[in-house]
């Protein structure tokens, strides 16, 4: 598979960020990969948790700030950072809050990327989240 990239930017609109996991799941097929309806659907709540978590706790809904989203396609792994203007967090803290399962609010969609993807990281004190994950194909 040839590598191949995908970014945008959008204002912190709830809204949109459906129409980006639209956008996104429409690229990563016009790249002539075709998922399994499961792998799909498991690329929608990753986004999904991973853009709300940018414009909701990151940008905290102020529309005057951005969400950056970089995809690159890459021997059948799909690597991708979504990027915030928020302050940012304690990512150790916060990490190590997912590793447990005493708050089971707290930290719960970043546990549930964890399990989904095959890597997750922050950066920028919490402003740039790195994920990669492998696909499979039909």
């Amino acid at each position: 598979m040839a590598q191949n990239k995908w970014s945008y930017r959008f204002n912190s609109d709830l809204t949109r960020a459906h129409q980006i996991i639209r956008d996104i799941l429409k690229f990563v097929g016009e790249e002539k990969i075709v998922l399994p309806k499961e792998e799909m659907s498991e690329l929608k709540l990753i986004f999904s948790e991973l853009l709300h978590n940018a414009i909701i706790h990151g940008n905290e809904g102020d529309r005057a700030k951005f969400v950056h989203v970089d995809i690159e396609l890459k021997n059948g792994v799909l690597h991708a950072c979504i990027a915030d203007e928020g302050k940012g967090f304690d990512t150790k803290k916060v990490m190590e809050k997912t590793n447990s399962s005493s708050d089971m609010e707290s930290g719960r969609g970043i546990r549930l990327v964890k399990g989904l993807t095959d890597s997750l990281s922050y950066e920028a004190s919490g402003r740039r989240v790195y994920f990669c994950k492998k696909l499979s194909y039909r």
